[in-house]
């Protein structure tokens, strides 16, 4: 083998020997000889790369054939000043000392080397620059690119650097260890430190000045590696002022570049520190005082070292090129003498350079704030002593990581922290910790009320950290410092409540969830997020939650309850109610442990650490809270009430009573907003203690569930949703499957309670809204449940007819009512429908009227019970068409006479067969309604009189009672007829209403009596109707014109009052005969919904009506239709052939040529309506 390494050296020898022997042979050089030199130095560097497993070929005769020839032409000065020449001389060194030259440099050859190294990239930082200057000379200055070749000789030079040393003997490796030993001797060499002290200058200017990164952080390695191989840290510390000075201003100045460059010179720094501090050096520790005795204290707070010192910055921190131009006192100024005066002012000067680098902590590369982690560890597991003075920053810093965004940060900040649990001098963070902790407690609220956003997230991120470190010992800075700050800490966190919103927006009639079905919840919701006044950012938001979770988690929870308690008891506190209900649900959270936060660090803790408080004692005090919350004042207060009609609820108590009504609408928007903030938070708490009691919390429902209902009941949007979210929350945490279901299987208890405060509704004027509530969370099931409240509704009504307030909540009651029985009833029609059609395929064909009686049957008997039913007998079949035989003809006869005063023709037309006749036992042949129309007929009864009410929204609320009531009760036209009769003359009163949406309300009544009624309604309509629909249609139309693009608009109401009154004109010309007189009018004032301008479902409702019109009178409406497009409007006459008479063409006349000229906006649905059958 060693036959072949020779063999190998050979051939490489053969392959230099031409190019070296160039070298050697170069004589005087000239500007033409300096690039035929470079070109032969660069091919010697390209064979030399060339060369395989060139670390076991090169040995000390063949580096030292490449060297002396690149040395020899080095020392020509012409050369020296060529740029390029110097960077392939390097590079070829930098080779030959990665090769294999290592293994046998010795201390004379490093420190030749060494010196040759330095003054070649020290070269633009030497001194002699301004002499040159001076001279009006230019000066020579090496690029970045040789100053990177040689800061890489420089490193491939110092010991410690990878070695390759290949396969060599024992002997040959004893020797080798034996050559490094001596060169780092001749590093700490006095002798040397000249050398050291200008090597450690130009890598600080390189890292300061030059602007290649790749030069910069090979600098910065080369640094790290000087410090490293200088044992002796007292070599060191002579020149650690103005390294860490030096590196420290440039990594704030240069804070925006590369992160690489940022994080390689936190590194550097953390090394040169710990190498000069560390505690386990012997001088070191030789100057930490140890207190053993009294006199020992008396020494340490005198002092008893007099030697004076100058300032460390003074001194040493501005090294610049002035400070250096004295070679000869460069060997006073390096050394240092470390006493205890030195330490003392070097360990507060680092603290100063170390706060200032800390600025930028919250930098946004990952990368930088990695190594401000293992930076901050570093000097804390090996200067703890040496640098007592920046422990608590340092913590402060490991603890500002420990919830950081990246994992890449967090979870290495959270191991060093764990290894400084055990390090021996933890015991003494620990009352550090406890300082910090004070400290930024007392400044959080500050903090807080401030406009950057980024401190309070640091804050909050420290003070999540420093609880996290401490555990249960927060205990004891929370006796001291949680009375102090409370108050500024509840200011600060205090909510926005200016925003109108909150109070106006509520729920308008019927704006409830549809009614739930029995389907198991997958998924429970979440409340809406509060908004604060001072803060913006979500992330902030959610640290606020982290550090209340975590007190509850470590702290006593007696303590911090009764703490924010005693705020919610005093009257004087009322603005901190909000903040303390919201912080005592968050501290309720965290001592359960609950939703500690996103990241695993919490989990963590949960293992090492255990919680301060006991589950079941967490499970009692949060049943004591609730009752705080239930029979608190403030929950009980009513919202969007006036002072006039608190007045009037106030008046009716009786003198014992002393808890008045609360209203929150004679006050600021700000104080009704937090009174609805103060339900919101109470109800979210109900919903963590129904979560943290679980099953338990059944128990509680008796007291609980009631107040739940009310507040879903309430008409203000936000305490509506987050009522209904608390009762999803408990229906989940209590086991059962729905919302329903829970309400169902309590529901003998709150009829109960309801039926008691019904009696004494002036008393507890909410509670309509309970049974509102309970309606539309149940739907059809409850109502067998609430026959006698509905009965002490109607006793409510006829005493407090006089109070506006009572009167809306109890009509709404009966309103939510009559919406479920319609909607149950729709419901039942389709399961009907849905059988018929399935079973139509296999049954005989039966008659319409025979199809309808089974239907009707099936839903009569379907909402009477749910038990099982029999078949009708024939005998029952026949009664049912006898008396619908007998109603239809007696309600004929009605008609016919109340219409034969005022229009012989309309009454012809309603008894085309002539017979009137009473027969009044006929009468008394009526169907059997049933119970749930027996219900809807009370309502409506009870009602009818408050039609002229002075409340537009009762008016209002009344008509769409009986217009959704109408189709529960078609089936019995013994009962519909009359009470149509009834409630006429009051609905056309309604269409005078000064108040639009109740003008609305009984436009859709007429269209819901014209369907429910069918043509024994079609003369009224014709008559007492048609009169007003053309007064609002001129009406509205005039308001359009003034609001022109928002009535458009679906959700208008003027869109609604014209699509109810083409729905109702249309069901009253396909169910009655009309004069052409009135068909023309119909078209006159309808034809103007056909432009393409109008909305589309205006539209889609007048091409039905004109369709109904084309059947009734196909010729006018032709004539209608056709004058409304231009090109229609003219019929061309073609001749045949040869026919004499030639006639004209047709041309419409003027006062039916509507069309425009300049758009074609009623072609496209002329064009559909004239392609029906009935225009053919």
């Amino acid at each position: 083998m060693d036959n072949n390494l020779d063999a190998q050296r050979q051939a490489v020898f053969l392959q230099l020997k031409p190019l070296c022997v160039s070298l050697i042979q170069t004589g005087s050089v000239s500007a033409s000889k300096i690039h035929d030199i470079i070109r032969t130095i660069n091919n010697l560097l390209n064979i030399l790369r060339s060369i395989p497993d060139s670390s076991r070929v090169f040995d000390y005769n063949l580096i030292k054939y490449v060297y002396i020839p690149l040395l020899q032409l080095y020392n020509n000065p012409v050369l020296q000043q060529s740029d390029r020449f110097v960077e392939g001389f390097l590079n070829c060194i930098h080779f030959l000392l990665t090769a294999s030259w290592q293994k046998y440099m010795v201390p004379d050859q490093f420190k030749q080397l060494l010196i040759l190294f330095v003054s070649i990239i020290g070269r633009s930082s030497s001194p002699d620059l301004k002499v040159a200057d001076d001279m009006n000379k230019q000066p020579f200055a090496i690029s970045e690119e040789t100053k990177f070749a040689g800061v890489r000789c420089i490193l491939a030079l110092l010991p410690g650097r990878t070695e390759l040393l290949g396969d060599i003997d024992e002997g040959d490796h004893f020797q080798i260890e034996i050559r490094r030993e001596l060169i780092l001797q001749e590093l700490m060499d006095i002798q040397l430190r000249a050398l050291l002290g200008r090597c450690v200058y130009v890598l600080l200017e390189i890292i300061s000045n030059e602007k290649l990164l790749h030069l910069r952080l090979a600098s910065l390695e080369a640094l790290q590696s000087l410090v490293n191989n200088i044992k002796d840290s007292g070599i060191f510390a002579a020149f650690l002022p103005g390294t860490v000075s030096s590196l420290s201003k440039t990594l704030i100045r240069d804070q925006k570049e590369n992160h690489m460059l940022l994080a390689k010179i936190v590194e550097t720094l953390s090394e040169v520190i710990a190498n000069v501090m560390k505690d386990e050096d012997k001088v070191n520790e030789s100057l930490l005082t140890k207190i053993d005795s009294l006199s020992d204290l008396k020494d340490l707070t005198f002092g008893t070292d007099q030697t004076s010192s100058q300032s460390l910055t003074s001194k040493t921190s501005k090294i610049s090129s002035t400070q250096i131009s004295q070679q000869q006192s460069m060997l006073a100024s390096i050394c240092v003498e470390r006493t205890k005066s030195w330490l003392k002012a070097t360990k507060s000067q680092i603290k100063i350079l170390i706060s200032q680098i800390f600025t930028i902590r919250n930098h946004s590369a990952w990368q930088l704030r990695l190594a401000f982690v293992k930076f901050s560890y570093k000097l804390l597991s090996c200067c703890a002593k040496c640098l007592d003075n920046c422990i608590p920053m340092l913590i402060e810093t490991l603890v500002f990581y420990l919830n950081d965004d990246y994992e890449q940060v967090s979870i290495p900040c959270r191991q060093n922290l764990n290894l400084l649990r055990l390090h021996s001098q933890f015991e003494n963070f620990t009352p550090i910790l406890k300082e910090n902790l004070d400290a930024w407690l007392t400044s959080l609220p500050r903090y807080l009320v401030g406009l950057d956003e980024n401190a309070k997230y640091n804050a909050l991120s420290l003070i999540t950290g420093f609880t996290s470190l401490l555990g249960t010992d927060i205990q004891t800075v929370l006796n001291i410092s949680l009375q102090r700050v409370s108050d500024g800490l509840l200011s600060a966190l205090e909510f926005d409540t200016g925003d109108v919103q909150v109070v106006e927006n509520r729920l308008t009639i019927g704006q409830y969830d549809s009614i739930e079905d029995e389907r198991i919840i997958s998924s429970v919701p979440s409340f809406s997020q509060p908004q604060y006044k001072n803060i913006r950012e979500q992330r902030v938001k959610t640290c606020i939650s982290v550090v209340f979770r975590l007190f509850g988690y470590f702290c006593n929870l007696s303590f911090l309850i009764d703490h924010f308690l005693a705020y919610f008891r005093d009257q004087e506190s009322k603005r901190f109610y909000a903040q303390c209900i919201f912080v005592i649900k968050e501290i309720l959270l965290g001592a359960a442990g609950i939703d500690m936060g996103n990241t695993s660090n919490f989990e963590y803790l949960k293992i090492v650490m255990k919680p301060a408080n006991a589950l079941q004692d967490v499970k009692r005090i949060a049943k004591s809270i609730l009752r705080e919350y239930i029979e608190s004042d403030i929950i009980r207060s009513l919202i969007n009430i006036d002072s006039a009609t608190k007045t009037v609820l106030n008046s009716y108590r009786s003198k014992p009573v002393e808890r008045k009504i609360l209203a929150a609408s004679d006050v600021s928007i700000e104080s009704q907003n937090r009174i609805v903030l103060i339900n919101c938070f109470i109800l979210e708490g109900i919903a963590v203690i129904s979560r943290i009691l679980g099953m338990e919390f059944r128990v509680e429902l008796m007291d609980a569930l009631y107040p739940i209902l009310e507040k879903v009941g309430e008409n203000n949007m936000l305490i509506h949703e987050t009522a209904d979210i608390t009762l999803t929350h408990v229906s989940v945490w209590c086991g059962y499957s729905s919302k329903k279901s829970l309400v169902l299987e309590n529901v003998d208890y709150l009829v109960n309670v309801v039926s008691q405060k019904l009696n004494h509704v002036i008393v507890n004027p909410q509670t309509p809204q309970v049974l509102t509530a309970m309606i539309h969370v149940v739907g059809p099931s409850v109502l067998p449940f609430i026959d006698d409240s509905i009965e002490e509704v109607f006793d409510a009504l006829d005493s407090y007819h006089m109070i506006p307030y009572l009167l809306n909540r109890l009509v709404n009651v009966l309103f939510a009512v009559i919406i479920t029985i319609s909607e149950s009833v729709e419901k039942e029609k389709e399961e009907v429908q849905e059988e018929v059609n399935c079973s139509s395929n296999h049954e005989i064909e039966i008659s319409k009227e025979i199809a309808e009686f089974v239907s009707q049957y099936k839903i009569e008997n379907k909402c009477e019970t749910k038990m099982s039913r029999s078949n009708a007998t024939l005998e029952e079949i026949g009664q049912y068409f006898l008396e619908h035989r007998e109603s239809k003809k007696k309600f004929e006869e009605t008609e016919d006479n109340e219409l034969e005063v005022n229009d012989d023709n309309v009454k012809g037309e309603h008894d085309p067969i002539g017979t009137s006749h009473n027969n009044e036992e006929d009468l008394d042949k009526k169907s059997n309604p049933t119970k749930t129309q027996l219900i809807c007929l009370k309502i409506i009864d009870k009602l009818l009189h408050f039609l002229t009410a002075t409340s537009p929204q009762l008016r209002s609320l009344v008509l769409d009672i009986i217009r959704i009531s109408l189709p529960v009760i078609k089936s019995i036209p013994n009962e519909i007829y009359p009470l149509v009769h009834r409630i006429w003359p009051s609905a056309l009163n309604r269409l005078k209403d000064q108040e639009p949406y109740v003008v609305l309300s009984a436009v859709r009544l007429i269209q819901g009596i014209s369907i429910s009624s069918g043509d024994f309604f079609t003369s009224r309509v014709v008559q007492d109707v048609w009169p007003s629909f053309q007064q609002l249609l001129r009406r509205q139309s005039m308001r359009d014109e003034d609001y022109l693009g928002i009535a458009t608009t679906k959700y208008s109401r003027s869109h609604k009052l014209k699509k109810s009154i083409l729905e109702t004109m249309k069901i009253v010309i396909s169910e009655g005969v009309l004069s052409n007189q009135i068909l023309f009018q119909i078209m006159d004032n309808m034809w103007q919904f056909l432009s393409e301008e109008v909305h589309e479902e205006l539209q889609n409702s007048a091409i039905e009506l004109f369709k109904e019109l084309a059947k009734r009178n196909a010729n006018a409406t032709w004539l209608v239709l056709r004058g409304l497009v231009e090109e229609y409007s003219v019929i061309t006459y073609n001749k045949i052939g040869d026919e004499e008479v030639e006639l004209k063409d047709i041309i419409w006349p003027k006062y039916l040529c509507r069309f425009s000229k300049e758009k074609d906006q009623f072609v496209k649905n002329v064009k559909l309506i004239l392609n029906t059958k009935s225009l053919f």
